[in-house]
């Protein structure tokens, strides 16, 4: 799951992440809390990853930690990432951290809850 998280980031393709949220997941970031993944998807991805070329795009995630209770899995990470924005070919480099809750359902295993700082 992290790794196709990861991959969706950092190909800036919203299509690649669709399929890893429950419908009502939950997610935080940059102090902005959103209801479901639609509507992070449209009020903030579409409109973020649209500045940015994903020709050198990178999101990379480290020093994860997992714990998995049955249907349930939680966990923690680091991430840096790398892109250009395409107004003025600026790099812009930065880190943060992230928490993760993840359900299992019929199929597979799905992002319930989505923390990014």
């Amino acid at each position: 799951m992290l790794t196709l998280l990861t991959q969706g980031f950092a190909r800036l393709d919203v299509k690649l992440l669709e399929d890893l949220w429950a419908p009502d997941a939950t997610i935080i970031e940059n102090n902005i809390s959103f209801s479901s993944w639609a509507q992070y998807r449209e009020e903030h991805l579409k409109p973020e990853l649209a500045l940015y070329s994903n020709e050198d795009s990178e999101w990379v995630i480290a020093n994860a930690y997992v714990q998995i209770e049955g249907s349930i899995a939680w966990g923690q990470f680091s991430t840096f990432y790398a892109f250009t924005r395409l107004t003025d070919n600026q790099r812009l480099l930065g880190e943060g951290r992230g928490t993760i809750i993840l359900i299992k359902t019929p199929e597979g295993w799905k992002i319930l809850h989505l923390h990014l700082s």
